[in-house]
């Protein structure tokens, strides 16, 4: 099942991403560092401006709203949240040109605003589809706005001022995306506005922690552009934003392309069979996480150079060479605890602990990077971010394994390990031209060799899964009957020999859906509010 929800969510969460992706190069060869810097610094802080303005409304939404029964009073208090939460964008977006200096342009003022506020009201309207199973609306929401954005943002280069061209552009297919997302899922079936209590007293409890949360969390990974422009100014900051974003970016995307299915699934195996089951759930969540992660992050250590060389423009290579590793790592780490091992606080309704985490990390963050700003330039600036990312991480796990006996299938983390090690050495081996045909093949031959690796070391895990897959499928549609059965209902057979799984563990060949990580014994006195 996490497969299969995993590439119904892979367009959104690959298409979208990619046009940012693209959008980070193609401005390198198009714009000055000065410029890039500033038009950086405005989306990291509408940003911000999601994680306060809707963000605890948006959690409570996924977690809750697939099982309320009765949304009379949700839909009115959804529609004055997110009016007010539009109507705040406003002042971010002035302080944020107030901050670069650009408030005296009108063009730009109006053209910020209309962003913030847009892409704040799609943000959750996208994750409204997620959560009612409206994967088209998500994807639509996830995907046109960055790639026709990027577009319309270009053309109007020929007219506009380059930060204003590519704010309007973004804020114009925004605006126009709305309305028909609006109608397809309904949100103004009642098109009152008026705030409930209930509603509200229960996504602040949930929800508001995360609040806190998704605030420091912004610190911990758009601080360090405060600091380097403050302290060393707008090209400083737009040099260092093309290797950051490059790498924060990749990996965010792999997280996400698992996660926005992987997450609803741990919910919905807590709701029917129990905490133990959605911990279980989240185990496998995290193996699958690192086996995309891993690869990612030191395939991009290894090709550093010829990726720079092919993508990123003359003037910003330098130090993309050195931000872009550090970068992925950071990334990497930060996502692998987002979106594995905190999820296990979600699951148990700790959103405390979680604010704990990003507070600490946050402050780490802040404090490191001003230290290897000053010892190390940019390269210890981003060295500082990752200390901090590691130890939180480091923290996060212990206490998930320790307190509340999250599983970890070591045996096929080690297996994933040797996979990687294959893959580096695959693409080290051979020398490729500095191309974009040579970054291609460079790529492509990791890639190959790292899907050998895995076939090759979990061989004997995914055939039998795949075999006992094929042989349920084939009961379901009626095929392989012996010659002269009858159609109709097939009489139960025995059991087939049972199969191990990725972790070892058996399961039956006649079973039509087969959990890959076990189940180990129930904790005791750990209910879904225990600590």
């Amino acid at each position: 099942m996490l497969i299969r929800q995993t590439l119904r969510y892979a367009p959104a969460q690959f298409l979208g991403p990619l046009a940012q992706f693209l959008s980070f190069v193609v401005w390198t060869h198009m714009l000055q560092p000065d410029t890039y810097g500033e038009i950086l610094f405005l989306i990291a802080t509408q940003e911000l401006g999601v994680l306060l303005g809707v963000s605890w409304w948006t959690t409570y939404t996924v977690r809750y709203l697939p099982s309320m029964r009765d949304t009379a009073a949700y839909q009115p208090c959804e529609n004055a949240v997110l009016l007010a939460a539009a109507l705040a964008q406003g002042p971010v977006a002035l302080a944020a040109l107030f901050w670069i200096g650009r408030t005296s342009d009108l063009g730009l003022v109006a053209a910020t605003v209309a962003y913030f506020a847009s892409r704040t009201t799609l943000n959750h309207v996208a994750e409204r589809g997620r959560a009612v199973g409206d994967i088209a609306a998500y994807t639509a929401a996830q995907t046109v706005g960055p790639i026709l954005g990027l577009a319309l943002g270009l053309a109007l280069t020929k007219v506009l001022p380059p930060s204003t061209a590519v704010m309007s552009g973004f804020a114009a297919v925004q605006l126009a995306l709305l309305p028909p997302l609006v109608v397809r899922l309904r949100l103004l079936v009642r098109p009152w506005v008026r705030f409930d209590r209930g509603h509200l007293r229960s996504a602040l409890a949930y929800g508001g922690p995360l609040l806190l949360a998704g605030g420091f969390s912004w610190v911990s990974q758009i601080g360090i552009r405060f600091i380097v422009e403050h302290q060393d100014g707008a090209t400083a900051l737009g040099l260092l934003s093309v290797g950051w974003n490059l790498g924060q970016r990749l990996i965010a995307v792999l997280a996400m392309l698992l996660s926005a299915a992987a997450f609803p699934l741990a919910v919905r195996s807590v709701e029917e069979r129990g905490l133990r089951a959605g911990l279980d759930q989240l185990s496998l969540n995290g193996t699958l996480l690192v086996g995309l992660l891993a690869p990612a992050t030191l395939g991009t250590m290894a090709v550093v150079d010829s990726l720079t060389g092919v993508l990123v423009g003359a003037d910003f290579r330098d130090v993309t060479l050195v931000v872009l590793p550090v970068a992925a790592c950071v990334a990497a780490l930060r996502n692998l605890r987002l979106h594995f091992v905190d999820q296990v606080y979600l699951l148990i309704e700790r959103t405390n602990f979680v604010l704990g985490l990003h507070v600490f990390e946050a402050c780490a963050t802040v404090a490191l990077c001003i230290v290897g700003l000053q010892m190390g330039g940019l390269r210890g600036a981003c060295l500082g971010c990752l200390s901090a990312s590691l130890v939180t991480l480091a923290a996060s796990l212990a206490v998930a394994r320790v307190r509340h006996r999250l599983p970890l299938a070591a045996g096929a983390l080690a297996r994933i390990a040797v996979a990687n090690a294959a893959m580096v050495f695959a693409v080290r081996a051979w020398a490729f031209p500095a191309t974009p045909l040579g970054l291609g093949l460079q790529v492509g031959t990791g890639a190959l060799a790292y899907a050998a690796a895995l076939l090759l070391l979990f061989g004997d895990r995914i055939i039998p899964l795949w075999a006992a897959r094929r042989a349920a499928a084939s009961a379901r549609t009626g095929r392989g009957r012996p010659d002269g059965e009858p159609p109709g209902p097939r009489r139960e057979e025995p059991r087939g020999p049972a199969s191990p799984d990725l972790n070892g563990s058996v399961v039956s060949s006649a079973r039509p859906a087969v959990r890959a990580l076990p189940s180990r014994a129930p904790t005791r006195g750990l209910g879904s509010r225990h600590v």
